[in-house]
């Protein structure tokens, strides 16, 4: 997420804000990826880097509101499909492991790059029970990762948990912790809201994810969020954003998702004022959208990672205004972070 700031006059207060202006968006319509089961590489701009040991890979599932089958839980209009990545798939004929990725091409500099995606990951059958790992990342013109968010059978947890984590480069991959220092976890038939936004901080720009889960109902059950750093990516570029399938069990699960975002950070202008002994912010709201504000004393730390004053703002377009006590702090700062709501 891009951050503008503008200097307000009462000790000294920097407001900061950000939004996304999506360069590609799918909810996978059947009028351009075609019937139940037609391969998505090789339509709108899908490529993918099959192995070649059994052929293609990814495929389009249908999408029925009204049933609650694993790819028909996914938030739509009711018309439109969803992409499938995994299934019936082992491992290569040589014995090695190998990583299948689903790519769409999203050129832009990767401090100024966002994603939303909602997904779920059907659960294996017993002939193939294995349990396979998928993510989904940003990528640079030779395919090398640059930020990636994995999803990993758990090892100590539930059958059906998977592990979140994060990798920037080819560093080892870190576990995401959720405010608490808990590591967070996802569950296999239920569905996830995914966004991720990137920030310029030099030579080393930081990222916010969060990730919103929802019960089997659509409800939602969980938010949680985490923040990393991109260290020594801030000249970058994003060439791709993938979905990807790490065959590790031979398994039969697979990646489901949909509504999918991805395009440049644009920002949002937060605007505060005093009034008595309270602070008054304001920012252009959008249908559609939630808000945390955050704040912090210290500018040297990255803003998503600032204490939240509020979170989960519901918009109420076109203008968000919002009141509380003035800080005792002469010094204060504030970044408004703008996020797709959950469906």
């Amino acid at each position: 997420m891009k951050l503008h700031s503008s200097m307000v006059m009462f000790g000294l207060l920097a407001s900061f804000g950000s939004s996304s202006a999506w360069a590609y968006d799918t909810t996978f319509p059947a009028s351009t990826f075609g019937s139940v089961g037609s391969e998505i590489a090789g339509v709108d701009g899908w490529t993918i880097n099959d192995p070649g040991f059994y052929g293609s890979t990814a495929t389009v599932v249908p999408r029925v509101e009204t049933t609650m089958s694993y790819a028909n839980q996914l938030p739509n209009d009711g018309t439109s499909l969803a992409a499938e990545l995994g299934g019936y798939y082992d491992y290569p004929q040589d014995g090695t492991l190998a990583t299948v990725v689903l790519s769409h091409a999203t050129p832009n500099q990767l401090q100024d790059v966002a994603f939303r995606v909602d997904f779920l990951i059907q659960p294996s059958n017993a002939q193939y029970p294995g349990r396979d790992g998928f993510g989904f990342s940003f990528r640079d013109a030779s395919s090398n990762n640059l930020i990636r968010i994995s999803l990993t059978p758990a090892t100590n947890a539930s059958n059906d948990a998977y592990q979140v984590s994060y990798t920037v480069g080819n560093s080892t991959p870190v576990n995401a912790m959720d405010v608490s220092s808990n590591p967070i976890y996802i569950f296999e038939n239920t569905v996830h809201t995914l966004s991720l936004a990137v920030t310029p901080n030099g030579a080393d720009p930081t990222f916010s994810v969060k990730l919103v889960s929802h019960d089997i109902n659509g409800n939602i059950a969980s938010t949680t969020t985490f923040a990393g750093k991109a260290t020594g990516l801030g000249s970058a570029n994003v060439d791709s954003f993938a979905a990807e399938w790490n065959l590790i069990a031979a398994g039969s699960n697979g990646l489901v998702f949909d509504n999918l975002r991805v395009g440049e950070v644009q920002p949002v202008q937060l605007a505060v004022t005093s009034s008595g002994s309270n602070l008054n912010f304001s920012w252009p709201s959008r249908t559609g959208k939630t808000y945390n504000l955050r704040t912090s004393t210290d500018l040297a730390t990255a803003p998503a990672s600032w204490e939240l004053v509020p979170g989960d703002i519901a918009a109420t377009p076109a203008l968000n205004v919002l009141s509380f006590p003035r800080p005792a702090d002469t010094k204060r700062f504030y970044v408004i972070q703008e996020w797709l709501a959950p469906n």
